[in-house]
């Protein structure tokens, strides 16, 4: 999976509008790829495999 979400734009689109019913266009988002490891307020690890942030022209 992480590495569909790092082929191309138009794909990465696709695949979360298919996912998660949402409606991406893809001239009209930003992404950005997070940092997928984090550490919590008690010392305690939190590692993801990917992290994706959208931004929609509204939303930048």
């Amino acid at each position: 999976m992480k590495v569909l979400f790092r082929l191309s734009k138009r794909i990465t689109i696709n695949l979360l509008n298919a996912l998660f019913d949402e409606n991406f266009i893809v001239n009209e988002v930003a992404i950005e790829y997070s940092n997928s490891e984090f550490t919590g307020d008690d010392y305690e690890r939190i590692i993801g495999d990917i992290f994706v942030d959208v931004r929609t022209k509204e939303h930048v």
